[in-house]
Protein backbone atom coordinates (compact mmCIF):
# COMPACT_ATOMS: atom_id res chain seq x y z
CA UNK A 1 0.00 0.00 0.00
CA UNK A 2 1.41 3.48 -1.27
CA UNK A 3 1.52 6.22 1.40
CA UNK A 4 1.14 9.88 0.06
CA UNK A 5 2.90 12.77 1.87
CA UNK A 6 0.76 15.35 2.95
CA UNK A 7 1.32 18.50 2.45
CA UNK A 8 1.70 19.76 6.24
CA UNK A 9 4.73 19.21 7.82
CA UNK A 10 4.53 18.20 11.66
CA UNK A 11 7.94 19.57 12.77
CA UNK A 12 6.81 23.01 11.72
CA UNK A 13 3.79 22.02 14.87
CA UNK A 14 6.90 21.21 17.56
CA UNK A 15 7.63 23.72 19.34
CA UNK A 16 10.80 22.23 20.72
CA UNK A 17 12.96 20.96 17.82
CA UNK A 18 14.98 19.12 20.40
CA UNK A 19 11.85 16.08 20.72
CA UNK A 20 12.75 15.22 17.23
CA UNK A 21 15.53 12.99 17.18
CA UNK A 22 15.03 10.53 14.40
CA UNK A 23 11.76 8.76 13.47
CA UNK A 24 10.42 6.22 10.93
CA UNK A 25 8.89 6.75 8.02
CA UNK A 26 5.48 5.25 9.68
CA UNK A 27 5.92 7.62 12.66
CA UNK A 28 6.12 10.57 10.31
CA UNK A 29 2.85 9.75 8.35
CA UNK A 30 0.81 9.30 11.04
CA UNK A 31 2.47 12.98 13.20
CA UNK A 32 1.84 14.35 9.22
CA UNK A 33 -1.93 13.76 9.43
CA UNK A 34 -2.47 14.05 12.98
CA UNK A 35 -0.80 17.65 12.37
CA UNK A 36 -3.00 18.14 9.24
CA UNK A 37 -6.19 17.13 10.56
CA UNK A 38 -5.96 19.10 13.74
CA UNK A 39 -5.05 22.04 11.77
CA UNK A 40 -8.19 21.33 9.57
CA UNK A 41 -10.13 21.15 12.53
CA UNK A 42 -8.89 24.88 14.16
CA UNK A 43 -9.84 26.11 10.66
CA UNK A 44 -13.60 24.09 10.31
CA UNK A 45 -14.36 25.46 13.89
CA UNK A 46 -14.35 28.64 12.84
CA UNK A 47 -17.59 27.81 10.30
CA UNK A 48 -19.21 24.64 12.16
CA UNK A 49 -20.25 23.86 15.40
CA UNK A 50 -18.94 20.96 17.71
CA UNK A 51 -22.30 18.99 17.11
CA UNK A 52 -22.05 19.05 13.31
CA UNK A 53 -21.49 15.81 11.81
CA UNK A 54 -18.12 17.14 10.42
CA UNK A 55 -16.87 18.39 13.05
CA UNK A 56 -17.80 14.85 14.75
CA UNK A 57 -16.11 13.17 11.91
CA UNK A 58 -12.99 15.12 12.31
CA UNK A 59 -12.40 15.17 16.10
CA UNK A 60 -12.91 11.47 15.76
CA UNK A 61 -10.58 10.82 13.16
CA UNK A 62 -7.64 13.30 15.48
CA UNK A 63 -8.58 10.25 18.31
CA UNK A 64 -7.49 7.38 16.13
CA UNK A 65 -4.69 8.85 14.28
CA UNK A 66 -3.47 9.80 18.37
CA UNK A 67 -3.87 6.25 19.13
CA UNK A 68 -2.28 5.26 15.96
CA UNK A 69 0.59 7.09 16.34
CA UNK A 70 1.38 5.91 20.26
CA UNK A 71 1.17 2.46 18.52
CA UNK A 72 3.72 2.98 16.23
CA UNK A 73 5.85 4.71 19.32
CA UNK A 74 5.43 8.10 18.20
CA UNK A 75 3.04 8.96 21.58
CA UNK A 76 5.34 11.90 22.69
CA UNK A 77 5.35 13.78 19.25
CA UNK A 78 1.84 13.65 19.30
CA UNK A 79 0.79 14.35 22.33
CA UNK A 80 3.40 17.75 21.32
CA UNK A 81 1.09 18.61 18.38
CA UNK A 82 -1.96 18.29 20.23
CA UNK A 83 -0.95 20.54 23.23
CA UNK A 84 -0.18 22.99 20.44
CA UNK A 85 -3.35 22.20 18.87
CA UNK A 86 -5.60 22.91 22.14
CA UNK A 87 -3.30 26.23 22.74
CA UNK A 88 -4.27 27.44 19.26
CA UNK A 89 -7.42 26.59 19.25
CA UNK A 90 -8.33 28.18 22.82
CA UNK A 91 -6.94 31.38 21.40
CA UNK A 92 -3.75 31.20 24.16
CA UNK A 93 -1.03 30.89 21.01
CA UNK A 94 0.54 34.17 20.34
Amino acid sequence: MAMNTPTTNFLTEVPNQQDIVSITAEQRYFLDRLARLTKKSTLMSRYLVPTDRRMRLLSHAIFTTYGDCQTVGAGGLAKIILEHYCLTKSGKRD
